[in-house]
């Protein structure tokens, strides 16, 4: 966006959530052309309850899944009214709406249709994340906005073919594309800062079950039995901080494996690392971790899914094995403890963050989208 609104003729115009932090940071990073528009909009997450008896937690539940329903279907349509109020009802060129996955936030939702009040020539919708299927039980009656969104849309957007192909099967529509997200490098944090001859493998995301923690944990029982100085240290909190402690304890690889908890500088977290490992289970697409490894000269060794498979290539930046091949991961590993491997295999992963994941291919992907 500062790319194009350093150009004369075009006005931008940014609405996102009212999130007083996210306002500020986002306000430093845009151009001061750029106009702003902060609005509280809603949304409700469907959270299972796992707290009482069974018989009281199917009925919870019941309630939880009849009020998310509803509420729903009123969000979007109290957004679609909160956003008509707050913008301007000109003629716009483009149209760009950011979601998360899709159907996503009720925000989106609303703002496309409210697009079907603007006069426009072209609405992208970037979808950041897996489809959901009409067969899961919170999407069983969501035909209707199905159909708003995907006849308003010019074309979706997704990171990954992967992700591309699973929304059209969902959504039955051929108006997708694929433009790879990029990532925006702290250019000092290139090369390494060992304090130590350790081989360091780390790990970044949240504690959760989804993330497969306790398969790299355990992975690495077998790893250090092969390579003495392996260690694996482990970036985020959640809620699964204190059992995968005690699995480490339990292993005994208290000396090996550690919990780092959350880094204020994530960039000198990647300074410590020779191999990034990537272990999650469900809900990726295009993580941002393997992008800004590879943009540092890091190898990876991910899990076989969804757009992992497009990021990493085999045995030449990195590894992909299949989910829950602990055998393949240890082996991988113990393969990236060549030291001149690991410098070869980092040299073709910083050349294919260049080629595919940069800030400059991305601006000149979604110029040519504009334009199309």
């Amino acid at each position: 966006m500062n790319h194009l609104a350093q150009e004369k003729e075009n006005e931008i115009v940014f609405v996102c959530n009212s999130d007083a932090e996210y306002v500020k940071n986002i306000t430093e990073l845009l151009d001061k052309k750029i106009e702003i528009i902060p609005l509280k909009l809603f949304h409700i997450d469907f959270k299972k309850r796992k707290d009482e008896l069974i018989f009281f937690r199917l009925i919870l539940n019941l309630i939880s899944y009849l009020k998310f329903i509803v509420l729903k279907y009123y969000f979007v349509i109290l957004n679609r009214n909160k956003i008509s109020k707050a913008i301007d009802l000109r003629e716009y060129d483009t149209v760009h709406i950011n979601n998360g996955g899709y159907p996503g936030s009720f925000a989106a939702i609303g703002f496309v249709l409210f697009c079907y009040s603007l006069k426009f020539n072209k609405l992208f919708f970037v979808v950041n994340n897996l489809a959901v299927s009409r067969k899961h039980p919170l999407r069983m009656f969501d035909r209707p906005l199905d159909f708003l969104v995907k006849n308003r849309v010019t074309s979706f957007v997704t990171a990954s073919n992967f992700a591309g192909e699973r929304l059209k099967s969902v959504l039955q529509t051929p108006k997708v594309r694929t433009i790879p997200n990029a990532v925006v490098l702290d250019s000092k944090s290139l090369g390494h800062n060992h304090v130590n001859n350790n081989l360091v493998v780390g790990m970044i995301g949240i504690l959760e079950k989804r993330k497969g923690h306790a398969l790299a944990i355990s992975a690495m029982k077998k790893v250090v039995a092969i390579i003495p100085n392996a260690v694996l240290l482990i970036e985020g909190e959640g809620e699964l901080r204190d059992s995968l402690q005690q699995l480490i304890e339990d292993l005994g690889l208290h000396e090996h494996v550690r919990l780092m908890g959350r880094e204020e500088n994530i960039w000198s977290f990647y300074a410590r690392l020779d191999i990034l490992i990537f272990t999650s289970v469900d809900n990726e697409d295009m993580p941002n971790v393997i992008s800004e490894s590879q943009g540092l000269g890091i190898p990876v060794v991910s899990h076989k899914i969804a757009g992992t498979i497009e990021q990493v290539i085999h045995d030449n930046t990195g590894y992909l094995v299949d989910i829950g091949d602990e055998e393949k991961l240890v082996n991988y590993i113990q393969l990236l403890n060549d030291e001149k491997r690991r410098r070869d295999f980092g040299k073709n992963a910083r050349k294919n963050y260049l080629l595919n994941f940069s800030p400059e291919v991305s601006i000149n992907n979604y110029i040519k989208l504009y334009n199309y």
